[in-house]
């Protein structure tokens, strides 16, 4: 899911030989419009989704990373997943390749406290170097997959 179109069409090309249970939507987080229509889509088409986000956490302001875990936990039962990796409040200092551009470096907790929120954990935790290396750039990364509690 991406709000770009062209983004959108760039991945289906690149991907359409690859595997038929790839799908690509364009997706706005904060219109209803958007959000119905990837709930029945997904409704549609998957069982039990797991959520996949990298590098998207880190460009969202505070209040749009809740509404992330509020839209997505929705779909959450106990044989699914919410899986992210975003640049934390240790990656603000260190060195970038591309130029300045927004990006909102979040502090974990942050993270674990709306989970907790809304009635999620973490199965599986850890942040550090070496995860996301780009040329010259190692980002200072979380990765959580989360879960419904029990």
């Amino acid at each position: 899911m991406d709000g770009s179109e062209i983004i959108i069409q760039k991945n289906k090309k690149t991907f359409e030989t690859l595997n038929s249970h790839i799908f690509f939507k364009k997706f706005t987080l904060f219109e209803e419009d958007s959000k119905s229509a990837i709930r029945s889509f997904i409704d549609q088409r998957f069982s039990s989704p797991i959520f996949y986000s990298r590098f998207f956490l880190h460009v969202l302001d505070n209040t749009e990373i809740y509404e992330f875990f509020r839209f997505f936990s929705s779909f959450l039962d106990h044989s699914n997943a919410i899986c992210i990796e975003y640049r934390t409040v240790l990656d603000q200092e260190r060195q970038k390749v591309h130029a300045p551009h927004y990006r909102n470096y979040i502090n974990p907790e942050k993270i674990n406290l709306i989970c907790r929120e809304f009635g999620l954990y973490n199965d599986y935790y850890c942040e550090g170097v070496g995860y996301s290396k780009y040329k010259t750039e190692d980002a200072y990364v979380a990765r959580h997959i989360i879960k419904l509690e029990a």
